[in-house]
């Protein structure tokens, strides 16, 4: 059994929200790429880790707080979801919730997936993603 550093877990879930050929999904990669780890803490269901991202870093413009969502997953048999928070055009924080009790603590074997898909492939439509967050747009 080969257990998984949280940290390392951490990345791959991140790069998996922030994947995709999307503007927005671009400039949330750049600042997560620059951010700092602000504060981590386990909620005994999930876990919160709070990013630092440096002001000089481009924010999303025009898009009110919105959220990022569509990853599904599974820790050593565990169900799991991922959120997101991205506030004032900028990461503010990751959220990952056991759906059925406490945080599998260590990872030895997780899963994810897109809980959105095109049709019957693995790949994340991103189209519905994009319409999401526009639909956050502030009206101008």
């Amino acid at each position: 059994m080969n257990i998984i550093e949280f940290e390392d877990f951490e990345k791959v879930v991140m790069n998996k929200l922030l994947a995709g050929d999307l503007p927005i999904l671009e400039i949330l990669y750049k600042q997560y790429k620059n951010a700092q780890i602000n504060e981590r803490y386990f909620t005994g269901v999930g876990f919160v880790t709070e990013f630092k991202i440096p002001t000089s870093l481009p924010r999303i413009q025009n898009v009110k707080d919105f959220e990022i969502s569509d990853i599904l997953g599974s820790i050593n048999g565990i169900s799991v979801d991922f959120i997101l928070f991205i506030r004032d055009g900028a990461i503010d924080f990751l959220e990952g919730i056991a759906d059925t009790g406490p945080w599998p603590k260590p990872i030895y074997n997780f899963d994810l997936t897109y809980a959105i898909k095109n049709g019957n492939d693995q790949h994340r439509n991103l189209e519905k993603l994009k319409i999401d967050i526009e639909n956050r747009k502030i009206s101008t």
